[in-house]
């Protein structure tokens, strides 16, 4: 959807939008967002990557294109706007359809509340697991067992974000 919307904009003759999702390499990502911190850019098109407090400067506005489908991604993706203690984050959700607008409205009206979703940490989230195993590994090809256990184990740890129950490596 963003490269639809960045294609669409394009031809229009928009040249200062920039696009930024994580499909793209880690190099375009970095580029978007230095160009949008330095003034460069005047807008850029993301998807949720930019939910992950990725510091890419000042942003006046937020334009969410569709339903996020959560309050709490409402309020992550408009409070990236006026991100300063005397700044009120500013935004607008355009919709698609009659369900997708009100469903925007119910959201929007539950962020207003306070009524934010309840978060939920995985029990046992082995593709993160998988993930930094592979990440680890082409850090270095060759790990023991116990190896790759104490170096995970020691960083989830520290974070205090998950706790290894019950794992057994074989």
């Amino acid at each position: 959807m963003a490269e639809l919307l960045m294609y669409r904009f394009a031809m229009l003759g928009y040249e200062s939008i920039g696009i930024h999702h994580s499909s793209l390499s880690k190099v375009s990502r970095i580029t978007t967002e230095r160009a949008f911190k330095d003034g460069k850019l005047k807008a850029v098109i993301a998807t949720s990557s930019l939910e992950l407090g990725i510091d890419i400067g000042h942003v006046d506005f937020v334009i969410q294109y569709l339903s996020p489908h959560q309050v709490v991604r409402l309020v992550q993706r408009i409070g990236r706007s006026g991100h300063r203690l005397d700044k009120v984050p500013r935004g607008v959700v355009i919709t698609e359809d009659l369900n997708d607008t009100l469903e925007a409205i119910a959201i929007v009206n539950r962020a207003k509340s306070g009524l934010l979703e309840a978060t939920q940490i995985p029990d046992k989230p082995y593709d993160v697991l998988v993930h930094q195993i592979v990440s680890l590994l082409m850090i270095k090809n060759r790990w023991t067992i116990d190896e790759l256990y104490n170096v995970i184990r020691g960083g989830l740890t520290h974070t205090g974000s998950y706790r290894l129950r019950n794992l057994r490596v074989s």
